[in-house]
C-alpha cells in the first residue's frame, strides 16, 4: 500500500514539470536581446511597439549581404522531445525576404512569408545537453525587415500521465482499502 502511494505521488510530481519553457527572453520583453546572439546582420534589435504579437516588444532584423543569424543555446535533456513555437512576419512580400530556422546547425527549414503575424511550430529530439536554436534571415536592399516574437521551447513528457489518474488513484486506493479490510476480517 505504501509503495502504491509513493508511485502515485511520484507520477503526479513528474507530470507537474512537463512543460517548463527553456528559452530566455522569448518575447523580447527585456527591451533588448538578452539571452540571444545576433550575428552577421545589418540590423537586429528588440523594438517596442503596439504592433508586437503580444507584450510590448519583438525582434526586428534585416541583412542585405547574406543571412543574419539570431540564436540561443538552450539546456536540454538527451532523449527528450521539445516543441518550438514562434510568431513571425515580413513587411514585404518580396521573394528576397527569407526566414529559416534550424536546430544545432541541421538543414534549415523555411518559414512561409506573410504580411501579418503567423505561427510556426515544430519539434526536435535533443541529442545533447545543449541545443542551439537559430533563425536565419535575409533581405535585399529596399525589401524591408523580418519580425519575430513569442519564441517558446517546451519539453514534452516521454510518458504522458493522463488526467484520468487524478480520478483513478482514489478509486484504486479505495479498492486496496476494501481488500485489506476483507483480509483482516477473514
Amino acid at each position: 500500500m505504501n509503495k502504491l502511494l509513493f508511485l502515485i505521488a511520484g507520477a503526479l510530481l513528474i507530470s507537474s514539470n512537463v512543460n517548463a519553457s527553456t528559452i530566455t527572453n522569448g518575447g523580447f520583453e527585456s527591451g533588448d536581446l538578452t539571452g540571444w546572439a545576433c550575428d552577421g546582420a545589418d540590423y537586429c534589435e528588440s523594438r517596442q511597439s503596439s504592433f508586437s504579437h503580444s507584450g510590448s516588444y519583438y525582434m526586428i532584423g534585416f541583412d542585405n549581404d547574406g543571412f543574419g543569424t539570431l540564436s540561443q543555446t538552450l539546456s536540454t535533456i538527451i532523449g527528450t522531445t521539445y516543441n518550438v513555437d514562434f510568431w513571425s512576419f515580413s513587411n514585404s512580400s518580396s521573394d528576397a525576404n527569407i526566414l529559416r530556422y534550424s536546430v544545432n546547425g541541421d538543414t534549415p527549414s523555411s518559414v512561409f512569408r506573410t504580411l501579418d503575424w503567423s505561427l510556426t511550430s515544430f519539434s526536435f529530439l535533443a541529442d545533447n545537453i545543449s541545443t542551439t536554436l537559430e533563425f536565419l534571415f535575409e533581405t535585399d536592399d529596399g525589401t524591408r525587415t523580418w519580425h519575430i516574437d513569442d519564441v517558446s521551447v517546451n519539453s514534452v513528457s516521454a510518458v504522458p500521465v493522463p488526467a484520468a489518474l487524478f480520478m483513478f488513484a482514489p478509486a484504486l486506493l479505495g479498492f486496496f482499502g476494501f481488500r485489506r479490510k476483507a483480509k483482516a476480517n477473514a
